[in-house]
């Protein structure tokens, strides 16, 4: 898992539970670039279909409700979903 995700874990989950709360399932959007990481909350019907799609493949394979999503995308143009347990 990458560091940044690792050093702030606590609160990306609570930027996550704070944003599903308010607007419903999705995934939080970490875009890595420069040293700097900018989070931002992407609602799943709001998502790119090939995304979307992954998401919800994740979510049926894992059905708890104690299961968060980041999708870290990485200046070298790499990008991973990350499913989190609470």
């Amino acid at each position: 898992m990458d560091n940044f995700i690792i050093q702030n874990r606590d609160a990306l989950i609570q930027i996550y539970i704070k944003e599903r709360l308010a607007k419903g399932e999705g995934v939080l959007m970490i875009v890595k670039a420069d040293q700097k990481a900018n989070v931002m909350y992407s609602r799943l019907t709001d998502l790119d279909k090939p995304l979307r799609d992954n998401v919800i493949k994740l979510k049926e394979e894992n059905p708890q409700e104690n299961k968060i999503y980041f999708y870290l995308c990485k200046d070298d143009k790499s990008a991973e979903l990350i499913q989190i347990d609470l």
